[in-house]
């Protein structure tokens, strides 16, 4: 009899917001307030969920100072969160292009081409932040997540096994490998891997529901 499983991909797509930096807030006196000023508090705007505000300090922060690398960061992450993915990836083009080595930045843009369903760019921007950071554990995930959608189910093992390697309790990791096997008919694998994730996690439905339906 043929298996039936209904599966669904566990999204692990971090956003990395950097630090405000280390520097007195003038809030109540604008004038005086410098670039830095304007990308700390445009974080704290972020981190309440305001992300127009972020913005738009964000602007002040890069009319003050144009190659500002931090502020272009910032205020993709803020128009990501705000689905403009468009906007967000001109503003990681800044960012890295004034900052060539920005890992984040790397990984970030691959996260606006991904919701593009550019899996390609999202692949290579994944390649280059893992090349910038090789223990980059989620960039090896969301690789494997686009290679997924790409049918190229080798590779997105691959990718999977290396991000278990570097985190061994990444339950999604563990799951999306598990389905990943399923999807190339190794039903065997795919069941270590859901009995895995249940080590981890033993109140997942979803998986449990899964394994009774490939025994």
């Amino acid at each position: 009899m043929k298996k039936r499983v209904i599966f669904t991909l566990m999204f692990f797509v971090v956003i990395l917001l950097l630090n405000a930096e280390s520097t007195e807030s003038n809030e109540s006196d604008a004038p005086t307030m410098n670039a830095k000023d304007y990308n700390n508090r445009g974080v704290e705007h972020y981190n309440k969920g305001d992300y127009d505000s972020a913005i738009d300090d964000y602007n002040q922060a890069i009319k003050i100072a144009p190659k500002y690398a931090d502020a272009y960061y910032n205020r993709a992450l803020s128009y990501y969160n705000k689905e403009d993915y468009d906007s967000a990836i001109t503003d990681y083009n800044q960012a890295i292009g004034l900052s060539p080595k920005f890992a984040d930045a790397y990984y970030n843009r691959a996260l606006a081409y991904y919701y593009k369903i550019d899996y390609d760019s999202a692949i290579a921007d994944y390649s280059e932040a893992i090349k910038l950071n090789p223990k980059y554990t989620n960039a090896y995930y969301n690789r494997g997540l686009a290679y997924y959608y790409k049918r190229d189910y080798d590779s997105a093992i691959a990718d999977y096994s290396k991000a278990i390697k570097l985190n061994p309790s990444f339950a999604n990791a563990y799951y999306n490998r598990g389905l990943t096997y399923y999807q190339k008919g190794d039903y065997k694998k795919a069941k270590v891997d859901y009995k895995k994730v249940l080590k981890i996690d033993p109140n997942n439905t979803k998986v449990i529901d899964n394994l009774n339906n490939i025994k």
